[in-house]
């Protein structure tokens, strides 16, 4: 009996030919599977945490017509469009400053201003909100490009040096308020799926390709230097003026934050709704039945800490 049981078990392992010719060899992988699920239940009794890859990916919230994405495009052109309009004109910078650097020092304050940017941003995140941050950011970036249109560019009320310095000076204000929108922005679609950071990185590149366009279309329709630059710092003032208005007007999705319970959400309700009454069933489980997004970094070491946290 011995010898007709190894015989059946070599003949289930053996190859089966085909009318092909071919050679077929099955084996089951059942076995691997229980023991996989067996290290998994006794991962799990001694308290082991385990990682394995979610069976579905979380509920995405809903977008119609794209219009969550489209805002962070022009969110990514809003940022990055008032620093590309000052320094894409270097034609009409090199005829105004004639052998002077003022390209590399428009550079080096843009740099020098973002790295502080930078850091206030991320100590003093938890004092402004989101919107906050982000329309003060627009507001940075259209006054500087106001002022210097039309009081330097169009006017002409200020000497030679005095508009050199005045450059540098919106630039830097320019590159502090783009900075800050940069980071709120990309902290705001981290919480979001990852079409949307996508859709911020595709933004950026946009608004390099649409001020190229812009100069180069404007130098070529006007053949008057001061003319083409005053009308090229108008289309990028209405640019970012229109970045601004969708974005005041993309507003109903917002991202609750809660510090205390460390967990983040993003959700289209009011915020008078998060509060449930006590017995109910909490906003967590109401949203997770709902099909709102939903996102729950992991959870901090519960440490005390002498000094400030930065976020």
């Amino acid at each position: 009996m011995g010898s007709v049981g190894a015989a059946e078990r070599f003949k289930e392992l053996s190859p089966v030919g085909t009318p092909e010719g071919n050679v077929v060899m099955s084996f089951s992988f059942d076995s691997y599977q229980l023991e996989e699920d067996e290290l998994q239940r006794g991962s799990q009794a001694k308290g082991v945490l385990t990682f394995m890859e979610p069976a579905t990916e979380d509920p995405e919230p809903q977008d119609r017509y794209h219009g969550i994405y489209f805002a962070m495009l022009l969110a990514g052109v809003g940022f990055l469009l008032p620093y590309n309009s000052f320094i894409t004109d270097v034609d009409y910078l090199h005829h105004k400053y004639p052998g002077t650097s003022i390209v590399f020092d428009m550079s080096l304050t843009y740099i020098l201003v973002a790295l502080v940017a930078v850091i206030l941003n991320n100590a003093l995140v938890e004092l402004l909100s989101l919107h906050t941050r982000i329309s003060v950011g627009y507001l940075f970036a259209l006054g500087p490009l106001l002022f210097v249109s039309i009081c330097d560019v169009w006017l002409e009320l200020f000497t030679r040096r005095q508009a050199y310095a005045i450059n540098l000076v919106a630039v830097g204000v320019v590159a502090f308020g783009c900075t800050v929108q940069q980071s709120s922005f990309y902290g705001y679609t981290g919480l979001l799926p990852k079409r949307y950071t996508q859709g911020v990185m595709t933004g950026e590149s946009t608004a390099g390709v649409i001020i190229s366009l812009s100069r180069i279309f404007t130098k070529l329709l006007l053949s008057d230097e001061k003319e083409n630059t005053v009308i090229f710092f108008f289309i990028s003032i209405g640019m970012e003026l229109t970045c601004f208005i969708l974005h005041l007007l993309g507003r109903a999705y917002r991202v609750h934050h809660d510090v205390t319970a460390e967990d983040i959400r993003f959700e289209n309700r009011p915020q008078g709704q998060l509060s449930s009454p006590q017995g109910s069933p909490g906003p967590e489980a109401e949203l997770a039945g709902s099909g709102t997004y939903m996102r729950f970094d992991v959870p901090r070491p519960k440490i005390k800490r002498s000094w400030p946290s930065f976020r």
